[in-house]
C-alpha cells in the first residue's frame, strides 16, 4: 500500500477489487486509498479511479462487504471534498450501486427518512437525450432550457450546467403539471450537485412563490441529499440550519410532504435550531 503514488487509477482500483494474496483485509486497502486519494482528488486522480471501479465492478465479482466499505466512504467523501466532485461521487453511486449484489444494503436502512433508488438505467431506458446533448455540449441557450423535460436532463451529461441555468429550469419544471418520480429527481439533482446550493441560494432571494405539484417531490429529494446529510454538529449549529431552512429552502416548504416533516422531526435538533 506504500506504493499507491506510483500506481496508475486502474491499478489503484484492481487493488481494491481483485483478490490479491499478500495484502491486508479490503476493508484496510478500501480506507487507505480513499485516504490518499481525498487528500488531493484531482492531482490523485480521483475521478479517474471511481471509472476503473465502477468498470472492474461490471465484470469481477464483488461481495457485499466490501460494496458496504466502498460506500461509507463515498458517501463521506461527498461532505469533505470540494462540492465539484459531488456529480462524480454521485455516478460512481449510481453505477456501483447496478453492479453490486441484489440483496445488499449499501446504505444504512432508516424507515423514518427512505432512500430514493439508484437506477439510472430503468430510468432513462427510453429517454432519448441525445438533442439535449448535443445543445448542452455546444452550449444551450437560457431560452431553450425549459424545451426539455426533467428526464432528459436527468439522463444527460450536466458537467456545463450553471447555477443560474438550474434556477431557470427549476423556476418552469415546477410550476408545470408533469410530475416525475423521485428517482427521477433525485438522478437530476445528483448531475447537477456542484451548482445545486447556488442555486438554491439563487432562487431563495426571489420574490415569487415556487408553487406546482412537482414542488415536494423536488424537495423530498433536495431533503434526502442535503438536509439527511448533515452532521450531528451541524443540525445542532443554528446558523447552518437558517441558512437550509430560511434560506435555500424557503419556497419549497411550504409545499413540505408529510415524509418530509416526518423525518425532519426524527433529527436530533437542539432547542436553537428547532425555532429556526
Amino acid at each position: 500500500l506504500s506504493a499507491l503514488e506510483v500506481l496508475s487509477p486502474k491499478q489503484t482500483a484492481k487493488l481494491v477489487v481483485l483478490p490479491l494474496p499478500g495484502l491486508p483485509g479490503k476493508d484496510v486497502i478500501i480506507n487507505t486509498v480513499f485516504d490518499y486519494l481525498s487528500k488531493s482528488p484531482r492531482e490523485r486522480k480521483l475521478p479517474e479511479f471511481l471509472y476503473h471501479l465502477s468498470r472492474l465492478s461490471v465484470v469481477t465479482p464483488v461481495g457485499c462487504p466490501v460494496y458496504q466499505t466502498i460506500f461509507v466512504r463515498l458517501y463521506q467523501a461527498m461532505s469533505a471534498l470540494p462540492q465539484e466532485m459531488e456529480p462524480i461521487i454521485w455516478a460512481s453511486v449510481y453505477d456501483l450501486t447496478e453492479s453490486a449484489p441484489m440483496d445488499c444494503a449499501l446504505v444504512p436502512v432508516n424507515q423514518q427518512c427512505p432512500v430514493s433508488s439508484h437506477n439510472a438505467t430503468r430510468i432513462c431506458a427510453s429517454v432519448d437525450s441525445s438533442s439535449l446533448q448535443q445543445l448542452l455540449d455546444s452550449g444551450i441557450s437560457t431560452g431553450r432550457l425549459c424545451d426539455f423535460s426533467i428526464k432528459q436532463y436527468a439522463c444527460s451529461q450536466l458537467k456545463d450546467l450553471t447555477a443560474e441555468n438550474l434556477v431557470t429550469l427549476l423556476k418552469c419544471k415546477l410550476s408545470e403539471n408533469n410530475t416525475y418520480s423521485k428517482e427521477t429527481w433525485k438522478l437530476f439533482f445528483t448531475k447537477a450537485s456542484a451548482v445545486l446550493d447556488q442555486a438554491l441560494v439563487l432562487l431563495s432571494n426571489q420574490s415569487e412563490p415556487v408553487i406546482g405539484p412537482a414542488v415536494s417531490q423536488a424537495l423530498d429529494v433536495i431533503g434526502e441529499i442535503r438536509v439527511n446529510r448533515l452532521t450531528e454538529d451541524q443540525l445542532r449549529d443554528s446558523v447552518v440550519i437558517r441558512k437550509w431552512f430560511s434560506g435555500r429552502l424557503r419556497l419549497f416548504l411550504p409545499s413540505a410532504s408529510g415524509g418530509f416533516l416526518h423525518c425532519l422531526s426524527t433529527k436530533n435538533l437542539s432547542c436553537d435550531t428547532y425555532q429556526q
